[in-house]
């Protein structure tokens, strides 16, 4: 259910694309489906490319695109209101813009719409950990693994807010909850090579170094 939106990643936003596209196909909005060409990957590869070299225009195009495309979700917001999937995908937009405040009322929103919809719970736990609104986030994370209990992602990033609260012990059993779902992902073994580090497992550690780095290599 959650492709591994948000978190920086390019992959969220196909996501997002699609689930826009579906809808927009299926209510016969025209003008709605335009806002898809905001997030495609091409412009997110260039956006990625413009903050490494620091390329201003570039960037100014990239808030221009994701500014265009809040504005189609608006008017898909207008027509159909009722509609949780928007309120996300307007919300990572805002996120994408540092309006966290903006994201996460937006997630709300579609939480009140559908309570039992897993992506809103995850995403709105990503800006409350940015937010470092921690125990908050772990709330948002356990209702998503409530829902979507096989979603590895779920677990990886509760563990990082358990990291952060010096709950080691619960992050490694995230990290390897993550592994038992999805045990071909190097992230989940770095993840917790890095807590096994910091509680003296240096045998667990130097293992799960090891099978990232033959996972990265494949």
């Amino acid at each position: 259910m959650i492709d591994r939106a948000i978190e920086k990643t390019r992959e969220g936003l196909v996501s997002v694309v699609s689930r826009l596209t579906c809808i927009a196909t299926h209510n016969g909005m025209d003008r709605v489906l335009k806002s898809a060409s905001y997030f495609r990957i091409s412009a997110l590869e260039r956006t990625e490319r413009a903050l490494f070299l620091k390329d201003v225009n570039s960037y100014n195009s990239y808030l221009h695109e994701i500014t265009q495309a809040i504005r189609y979700y608006d008017l898909s917001i207008n027509l159909d209101s009722e509609n949780a999937t928007v309120y996300i995908m307007r919300g990572i937009a805002k996120y994408y813009l540092e309006d966290k405040t903006g994201a996460v009322s937006d997630y709300n929103l579609a939480i009140k719409l559908n309570p039992n919809y897993p992506t809103a719970y995850y995403v709105r736990g990503i800006v409350k950990y940015h937010l470092k609104e921690y125990t908050s986030a772990i709330i948002d994370y356990d209702f998503a693994a409530k829902i979507d209990p096989i979603n590895a992602l779920i677990y990886f990033k509760r563990a990082i807010v358990k990291e952060n609260l010096y709950d080691y012990a619960g992050a490694i059993d995230d990290y390897s909850r993550a592994i038992e779902i999805s045990p071909e992902d190097a992230r989940y073994y770095k993840g917790r090579a890095k807590i096994n580090e910091k509680i003296g497992d240096s045998i667990g550690a130097t293992a799960d170094r090891h099978k990232a780095e033959e996972l990265s290599a494949e």
